[in-house]
């Protein structure tokens, strides 16, 4: 009511919490109209938007480069239009900074990371599972120390090249600009259909590192000097270990609950409760003082397994697209983002220190490509892994995929008031995401014409009996398989699941149809 009466001029307007202080922080008073929100925030975004939608089919005809390379430098010129005219007065760093990182934070990010885990193919991923562990564990965990200790060779204390010189900040900086987008190329890799096992080898890798630079990045960021190790060791892992358990749980929840209405409800009703379930998941866990980007990653490749088979086929493939665009789109905004606040003059920003974490992260990225495709290709020749095994057009494509995206600059602007060289932080971070992007993104163009890395999959359609049949295992294989068996009685039944297959079967045996066979019960 309050706001309400603001906006309508009834009472003067206080800056406040809420709409009042995100419209004045736009350079807006609450008391204008709502045509000047548009003028100045809506209708140039919706422009940038068109015009990287555009460009970006007109070069697809032509070349193969990525939307986040057309975002960025479609960015970077209207931000330079107002820098030279002096149309930027309302554009400054301190105001823009807070409000990217929330609408990064709670609009762009939920639906990135559903996709990820919704989209997540299981088969194929456990197939590649050593190369994927290997490239998002280990080489997440040597990339921060990589960064991290150059940063420190390259302070005050050695080469004085930036103004970086504490041990905290230096490896702060490396945990959140390790985090690689698992999302910004995978359009293309989908259109070109780049081997299965190169896609998710760069796909996984994002999903897993993700975690684990977060995990490390929140326990350097909230360490406190009244707080021992061990209590901020305890703190970070009950950070990343609640929202791995509150992710399934919140999956097993939705997936029961669809399951009780979904007779009832249409397609547009699927499209819709898929939808709102990663903002659900995102918010619930930030409400928790857990990680949303965790804990929805989880709760999607839960309901990726269990929810499909109660799903009509209209209704999977309708969420799925819709999930697919609304990541797409969320992602595109976020460079546009990017290239919006290249522009601006940040007070303290150096740039001697953005140019050396961009040659950081490019080597660490070596360092990490390398030793894990040999290690990749050993477990191939000798264990007998699924797949070819890597050769060195395989390793430039995985060295090139290393992109940031929103993580590295929510985490970024994230900083608290320890870190003395915030806005230095933010800077690097921006020339990172900036640069990765034009660069390594750029010779994508090069890269996937390579005969070697386009390779057209053929997926096999399975049975309804060697779906449901589970094989025996050792260790902890054999429980996570008895904890399979139990939420598939639990949450799909067999006479569902043997209703999903059919319906897969019968599309497959005449293609350009999509037979829609009725639930059990359904009228």
């Amino acid at each position: 009511a309050k706001t309400t009466q603001v906006l309508a001029g009834v009472v003067t307007p206080v800056p406040q919490s809420g709409l009042d202080s995100v419209l004045v922080m736009l350079g807006i008073s609450p008391t204008d109209d709502v045509r000047q929100a548009a003028e100045h925030v809506v209708l140039p975004t919706s422009v940038l938007v068109i015009l990287v939608v555009c460009v970006t089919n007109i070069l697809r005809a032509r070349t193969n480069i990525p939307e986040c390379f057309v975002a960025i430098i479609l960015a970077a010129v209207f931000g330079g239009i107002l820098q030279h005219y002096d149309l930027s007065d309302k554009l400054t760093p301190e105001e823009l900074s807070p409000l990217v990182a929330r609408v990064i934070a709670l609009v762009n990010l939920p639906v990135i990371m559903f996709k990820c885990g919704w989209t997540l193919r299981l088969k194929c991923a456990y197939s590649n599972l050593g190369p994927v562990v290997g490239y998002g564990v280990a080489g997440c965990f040597l990339s921060i120390a990589v960064v991290g200790t150059l940063i420190l060779m390259t302070g005050p204390s050695g080469s004085n090249w930036h103004p970086i010189g504490s041990a905290r900040e230096a490896f702060a900086i490396a945990a959140l600009i390790s985090a690689t987008d698992p999302v910004a190329l995978r359009p293309l890799f989908t259109k070109l259909s780049i081997d299965p096992k190169l896609d998710m080898i760069v796909f996984g890798e994002g999903v897993l590192n993700s975690p684990l630079c977060i995990a490390v990045f929140w326990l350097l960021n909230n360490a406190s000097a009244d707080r021992g190790v061990a209590q901020g060791t305890f703190r970070a892992l009950w950070y990343v270990t609640g929202s791995l358990l509150l992710g399934p749980f919140l999956g097993v929840v939705l997936t029961w609950i669809f399951r009780a209405i979904r007779q009832h409800a249409l397609v547009v009703v699927e499209v819709v409760y898929i939808f709102v379930s990663c903002y659900l998941s995102y918010s619930l866990a930030e409400v928790l003082s857990l990680s949303g980007i965790i804990t929805t990653m989880c709760t999607a490749c839960l309901m990726g397994i269990y929810m499909r088979p109660l799903m009509t086929l209209e209704g999977f493939t309708s969420a799925t697209s819709s999930v697919r665009a609304a990541a797409s789109l969320a992602d595109m905004l976020i460079f546009i983002m990017v290239g919006l606040m290249v522009t601006l003059k940040y007070e303290g920003a150096n740039m001697a220190f953005g140019w050396s974490l961009l040659l950081f992260c490019a080597g660490a990225r070596v360092l990490v490509v390398y030793p894990m495709t040999s290690a990749a290709n050993f477990i191939c020749r000798h264990i007998g892994a699924v797949g070819p095994e890597l050769t060195s057009a395989h390793q430039l494509l995985i060295w090139a995929s290393g992109l940031r995206g929103g993580i590295p600059l929510v985490l970024a602007l994230e900083l608290n008031d320890w870190a003395k060289n915030r806005q230095v932080a933010v800077g690097g971070t921006l020339t990172v995401i900036t640069f990765m992007a034009l660069i390594p993104g750029g010779l994508m163009h090069f890269l996937v014409t390579d005969q070697r890395i386009v390779k057209h999959a053929v997926y096999e359609t399975l049975t309804y009996e060697q779906l449901t049949k589970i094989r025996p295992a050792a260790g902890v294989g054999k429980y996570l398989q008895r904890i399979h068996a139990s939420l598939h009685t639990l949450l799909v039944g067999d006479d569902c699941l043997k209703l999903h297959v059919q319906r897969i079967s019968k599309t497959a045996q005449r293609p350009g149809t999509a037979p829609l066979e009725p639930r059990p019960g359904a009228v």
